[in-house]
């Protein structure tokens, strides 16, 4: 699985201080809900199949495990990483969070008459 991110502009290139941060923050986002998604399809797996999976370097993966650890949505075993039982709560907050942002978005647009 890659990364649809891949295919728009690198965001080194971000021009607009105004933008960059949050083109990065959903950059982000993206791959650590990747990641929590393959644990979950593929688990229990290791570093190395993640960075199969999702074509993320594995020290990107590695850090999205950290951060998906510490938010209580997987645990390390020793087969690798398993989902915990949060994620059944945590993937309906996420939607309903996607929901608000697609609104925020489509209020965006017609403010600046796109």
């Amino acid at each position: 699985m890659v990364s649809s991110m891949e295919e728009r502009a690198p965001l080194e290139n971000a021009e607009s201080g105004l933008t960059g941060k949050m083109e990065l923050e959903l950059e982000l986002l993206q791959r650590h809900v990747e990641i929590l998604k393959a644990v979950k399809d593929h688990e229990p797996i290791g570093i190395i199949r993640l960075s199969e999976i999702t074509g993320h370097p594995q020290h990107k993966v590695r850090y999205s495990l950290r951060i998906l650890e510490q938010e209580g949505l997987i645990e390390p075993s020793a087969q690798g990483a398993v989902t915990t039982a949060h994620i059944n709560d945590f993937i309906p907050h996420l939607r309903s969070i996607l929901n608000m942002m697609t609104e925020t978005v489509a209020e965006l647009r017609k403010t600046i008459g796109a």
